[in-house]
C-alpha cells in the first residue's frame, strides 16, 4: 500500500458507500426526489457498480501512493511506464466523466 495520505481517499470512498446505501433512506431515495426525471435510472445495481468502481479506483490510487505523488502521468511518461496514447486517452475519458454520466442518465430515464 501507498503512504497514508493515498489512503484517504480509500476512507473517503468507505465512508460515502456507507452513507449513501447502507444508512436508512440514504442517497438513492434523496437523488431520486431531488432529480424525478431521471428517477428510473437510479436503481440499486447502478449504485453497487459505480461505487464498487469508486472503491476499485481509490485502492489503485493507495497501491501507486508515491508514484503519483511524485508527478502523475509525467513521471510515468519520462519513465516509459505509460505512453502518449495512455496519457492522452486518460486525460480525455477523465474529462468526459461529466458527460457520460449525464447521457446515460437520460437515455435510462427515457427508457
Amino acid at each position: 500500500m501507498g503512504t497514508p495520505v493515498f489512503l484517504l481517499p480509500l476512507f473517503a470512498g468507505l465512508h460515502h458507500v456507507g452513507e449513501a446505501l447502507v444508512w436508512p433512506g440514504g442517497f438513492p431515495a434523496w437523488h431520486r426526489r431531488y432529480r424525478p426525471e431521471l428517477s428510473r435510472s437510479i436503481t440499486a445495481r447502478n449504485a453497487i457498480v459505480l461505487n464498487a468502481v469508486l472503491i476499485a479506483a481509490c485502492m489503485v490510487l493507495a497501491g501507486w501512493g508515491s508514484t503519483m505523488s511524485s508527478g502523475g502521468f509525467r513521471h510515468m511518461l519520462a519513465h516509459g511506464a505509460v505512453g502518449p496514447r495512455t496519457a492522452v486517452g486518460s486525460l480525455l475519458l477523465g474529462a468526459s466523466y461529466q458527460l457520460w454520466s449525464m447521457f446515460h442518465h437520460r437515455l435510462r430515464a427515457r427508457a
